[in-house]
């Protein structure tokens, strides 16, 4: 799985993409099975960067 500061980086991407002033989770930038397949403490990391 990629490390941290990869998966941030496709995180930030998505974000480009958004609507402004749209609420998401973090979860929700990522396909269903990519963010399953990131470790929990990834996924505790990502959501503390992006917040």
């Amino acid at each position: 799985m990629s490390d941290v500061n990869e998966l941030l980086e496709e995180a930030i991407n998505e974000i480009d993409k958004l609507n402004d002033g749209e609420v998401f989770l973090v979860k929700d930038l990522f396909k269903g099975y990519v963010w399953n397949r990131i470790p929990r403490k990834g996924r505790l990391l990502l959501g503390d960067a992006v917040s």
